[in-house]
């Protein structure tokens, strides 16, 4: 490829996270094959340099970005059909990578906001000894496709990321597949029978206080059927079922409110969080109990012609129900954002709210079995676009009216 201007180098090199190579991509690895000669190092951060970026859980997988990266590189070299540079591509796993360790590098390309991080690559090359990189800048792109006041006016992955909210990320299984599981899932208890008219059936959970509640709400409103599990759940604590007995001769009579004789599920709750054995004690006599509840639930709103049912659950995936249901739709926030939220919300101290937290499944491994993935960080009126715009994708793609 000809250089765009008359400066060029041997060595070149530059960095970033690569999510989903947009334009302003481009832009910069194409300055960097006009510009070097022989050897091109691109630096693609792993997932410990990610994680403070937003909705850094919908990142693709690094070697999906490194092979993204090295694909599109490829691809130009091949359509200029000139003299290429040799092309290495790396993980790094801090902000740097080989331009404060190669000596034989000699340039470095940067987007105009990333002049700084040149800069400090240069310190601490003065530092070592070894030469300065010159830099070699490239102006950002405005962003013309702004959908919200939330995403940024250059264009940028995280602007993408936000724009995926409400979208199909993952393609459901075959709807005959999943049709076949539900029957077996009813017929499973005796007296159930097998739903006939076979709604279409979503799974809705997030980590606490991540806004489920609500986005159930929003798709009742739509017309979907709605099945809260995690009240049904609370419903087979009550004194005097044969759940409530289980529990309290299994943990004591401890966690009983000594004037109602009601479960305290607070206390129960510090006992079980902060231990997974006691946890999955607790869950192997709530949830069979909770799941013929549920059953009866869906056979009334199946009933009721609801086209969709939304099972809303905490531990959805925890209990392999997800397994069950044509699509699984996830809502996340940031970890310290729900610490704030469960702090505020349950009177719990900081200490107690990021026990809660901690002791939960993380969103990235929610979002790895997410077909559809929601956010409430930010307005609520934003929150309800994004179920408006999954509903809508979900009623032109998969539902027969």
């Amino acid at each position: 490829m000809p250089p765009v201007h008359d400066k060029v180098f041997e060595k070149v090199c530059l960095g970033g996270t690569f999510d989903t190579i947009h334009v302003g991509h481009e832009k910069l690895l194409n300055k960097a094959l006009s510009v070097c000669t022989k050897v091109l190092t691109v630096g693609v951060t792993d997932e410990s340099m990610i994680k403070k970026k937003l909705l850094w859980e919908l990142i693709i997988p690094l070697d999906d970005r490194i092979r993204h990266v090295t694909h599109f590189l490829e691809k130009q070299i091949q359509q200029n059909q000139g003299n290429a540079p040799r092309l290495d591509i790396v993980p790094i796993s801090d902000p740097f990578g080989p331009a404060i360790t190669d000596a034989s590098i000699e340039a470095i390309v940067v987007s105009d906001e990333t002049i700084p991080g040149g800069n400090k690559i240069n310190q601490i090359r003065r530092e070592k000894g070894m030469k300065e990189l010159e830099l070699i800048s490239v102006s950002l792109l405005p962003d013309t496709n702004k959908e919200t006041s939330f995403e940024e006016d250059k264009v940028s992955s995280s602007s993408l990321r936000i724009r995926k909210l409400g979208t199909l990320l993952k393609e459901p299984l075959p709807r005959e597949e999943i049709d076949a599981r539900i029957a077996e899932w009813f017929s499973s208890e005796k007296g159930s029978e097998v739903v006939v008219k076979k709604p279409y059936f979503i799974g809705l959970t997030g980590a606490i206080a991540a806004g489920k509640t609500n986005i159930g709400k929003d798709l009742e409103s739509l017309g979907a059927g709605l099945i809260d599990c995690d009240l049904f759940a609370h419903q087979v604590y009550k004194k005097g079922s044969e759940v409530y007995s289980n529990i309290v001769h299994e943990f004591g009579p401890d966690i009983v409110d000594q004037d109602t004789q009601e479960i305290v599920r607070r206390k129960l709750g510090q006992i079980v969080f902060n231990d997974s054995s006691l946890k999955a004690k607790l869950e192997k006599i709530v949830w069979p109990a909770t799941n013929l509840l549920v059953k009866q639930e869906i056979e009334k709103l199946t009933g009721q012609d609801k086209k969709v049912i939304v099972l809303e659950a905490a531990q959805l995936i925890e209990a392999k129900w997800h397994e069950k249901l044509h699509q699984l739709w996830v809502s996340i926030i940031p970890p310290d954002v729900a610490v704030k939220r469960v702090m505020e919300r349950n009177g719990l101290t900081e200490e107690e709210a990021m026990s809660r937290v901690s002791s939960q499944m993380s969103n990235k491994e929610r979002v790895s079995h997410a077909n559809v993935v929601l956010c409430s960080l930010w307005e609520r009126e934003f929150t309800k676009l994004q179920v408006q715009k999954a509903w809508n994708l979900l009623q032109k793609r998969f539902l027969i009216k």
